[in-house]
């Protein structure tokens, strides 16, 4: 056969030459010295043009023949074959050019060269030079400039400029490795599309989802599906959001989900920058930390994983689970932060009350420190325990067993309590010292000025008298919250008045206030599955919307340092050493 055609080509190799000699004489004959050559031929109609960009040329091969195939004309070219269409060159090591139909059927060592950089190599292709589609098979790379795809089985479409596979391929650029069942490749937009067990694989973290958009330029995974990120500090589950790997920028939406071994972080969206360790959370937030029962949750939040800073707002509540009870804390803000021996600082700032079965109470702001398990009320604190109140220019309590064990009131420490309808009694000094059992005031010692009114009961339960006393120490034992005993470290100075002489609004230590109404009850759910302070004389303020953000819009600006707290700037060893 080699032969057969080798003495073909022979053959027309003897007549062609002399034909060409002549053609070239006619040529210099027709084109006298000094005169231009004549102008190319101009297709007049867009059909003949369209008609001329699908034409297939052969420029090359080492052997041609002409075979008949299903009643239409082939060209069989074997041996370095080299096909010119519109800008577009293919070459292979043989290939069939039906003429009719204008199809091309190429085999071994096929690359395509397009115009606008893409080359294709695989070992076999079908293309159709009317739609200019190119199906290719077997060990498929398709390269545009640093982006290299492979797969088995593409079909690339020339004139909408796109690849496709369906059968699992992976596209690879210096970064970022995407592996997919089906994938779409817009060489011209940057853009790639995946479906079907997508993997992206980036020196920083792994992606696994369904439906996944890349930008091959700016390195942006788009994820349109329930996804999983995993990275060296955690994982991310999600269902809609962005991945920029050039500046490690993510952004997430609808209902995501953030765990490392410190926390577990969820909101409706999560914003974050790698470059700033900055993060910002919108709508139904929920923080959980992993060294402890605490959960935060509200409605706005930031972050910082390099101070270990964190600021939530907006219907922000804290969740403390203890073993028989739960403490719940509001406030206007929730700072929680990491000091330089790791230990961790907790603060709530303005309009700050809190509820726990046992114990009630409320202030301006409070810190807790974690160590030492204390927690300091500023501004006007006041607490409950069953029906008694205690204020002071500051409260400090500890914790011991989820439950308080110690208690120290700062400066114009009054404590009341109510008797029936008959009168309260009440207890005052410079500062109190104060000891729980099982959440319940057992012990008080008032220390400094003290003074006090209590009432008496006989055995029968029924009052018999008021007894007024000043001293300069008073220890108080309770039981059930129940003044059951008074010692004096001295003489004290008494009167004692019976019953039927007792006018309450004429025995009144200076200071006393019945702040009942400001009490705060059991804290109601929301609707957003979180929840909301309710007080004993109101019925609670109204319930915040959750804060979340159009489908697929972002913040314009997302602020890149932790906001400015009152007091952030304290020593906060000092504040806890007392």
């Amino acid at each position: 056969m080699e032969k057969l055609l080798h003495n073909i080509f022979s053959v027309r190799k003897a007549w062609l030459l002399p034909a060409l000699l002549l053609a070239g004489c006619a040529c210099l004959k027709a084109q006298q010295p000094g005169q231009k050559p004549g102008p190319r031929p101009v297709y007049q109609t867009e059909g003949e043009k369209e008609a001329a960009s699908k034409r297939i040329h052969i420029l090359h091969a080492n052997y041609l023949s002409i075979e008949k195939m299903n009643d239409e004309s082939v060209q069989k070219l074997i041996g370095n074959v080299r096909i010119l269409q519109d800008s577009t060159y293919f070459y292979c090591d043989s290939a069939y050019h039906f003429e009719q139909s204008n199809q091309l059927k190429a085999f071994g060592h096929v690359k395509v060269e397009m115009p606008d950089s893409v080359v294709l190599l695989a070992n076999r292709m079908d293309y159709d030079g009317n739609e200019k589609v190119a199906y290719v098979y077997d060990d498929i790379v398709l390269t545009d400039h640093e982006v290299v795809l492979t797969t088995d089985r593409l079909v690339y479409y020339r004139l909408e400029r796109y690849g496709k596979y369906e059968d699992g391929g992976q596209i690879k650029n210096e970064q970022d490795t995407l592996t997919s069942m089906t994938g779409y490749y817009y060489p011209d937009e940057h853009k790639a599309y995946f479906r079907e067990n997508v993997d992206l694989k980036s020196p920083d973290y792994t992606l696994a989802t369904d439906t996944l958009g890349y930008h091959t330029e700016l390195k942006i995974a788009y994820f349109m599906s329930p996804t999983i990120i995993v990275s060296d500090d955690g994982e991310i589950l999600a269902t809609r959001g962005t991945y920029d790997s050039r500046y490690k920028k993510i952004e997430l939406f609808e209902r995501s989900v953030v765990k490392d071994s410190t926390y577990i972080l969820t909101a409706d969206s999560l914003f974050y920058t790698d470059s700033t360790n900055f993060g910002l959370a919108l709508g139904n937030i929920f923080i959980q930390q992993e060294d402890s029962s605490l959960e935060i949750r509200g409605n706005y939040g930031t972050f910082n994983r390099q101070t270990n800073e964190s600021v939530v707002t907006q219907g922000a509540v804290a969740i403390q689970y203890m073993d028989d009870d739960t403490l719940y804390m509001f406030a206007d803000t929730l700072y929680s932060r990491k000091d330089s021996n790791d230990n961790r600082i907790f603060r709530a700032y303005h309009h700050l009350s809190f509820y726990m079965n046992e114990m009630q109470g409320k202030a301006d702001s409070m810190v807790y420190f974690f160590t030492d398990s204390m927690m300091i009320l500023y501004a006007d604190p006041v607490l409950w325990s069953d029906m008694n109140q205690l204020t002071g220019d500051t409260v400090r309590i500890w914790m011991k067993a989820s439950k308080a064990d110690s208690m120290w009131v700062g400066r114009n420490s009054f404590m009341v309590g109510e008797e029936d309808t008959v009168g309260y009694n009440q207890i005052k000094g410079k500062e109190m010292r104060a000891k729980f059992r099982d959440n319940q005031l057992a012990r008080l010692h008032v220390i400094g000025n003290s003074e006090s009114i209590y009432y008496n009961k006989n055995d029968e339960g029924h009052y018999e008298g008021m007894n007024e006393c000043i001293a300069q120490e008073m220890i108080i034992s309770l039981v059930d919250n129940e003044v059951r005993k008074i010692r004096f470290n001295a003489d004290p100075e008494g009167k004692y008045h019976p019953i039927h002489e007792v006018l309450f609004q004429e025995f009144q230590l200076d200071g006393m206030r019945w702040r009942i109404a400001e009490r705060p009850l059991r804290p109601q759910p929301t609707s957003g599955g979180s929840f909301r302070p309710l007080f004993h004389g109101q019925n609670g303020p109204p319930e915040l919307p959750p804060t979340t953000l159009p489908d697929s819009e972002a913040p314009n600006s997302i602020p890149q340092t932790m906001p400015r707290l009152p007091g952030q700037g304290t020593d906060d060893t000092k504040e806890g050493s007392k």
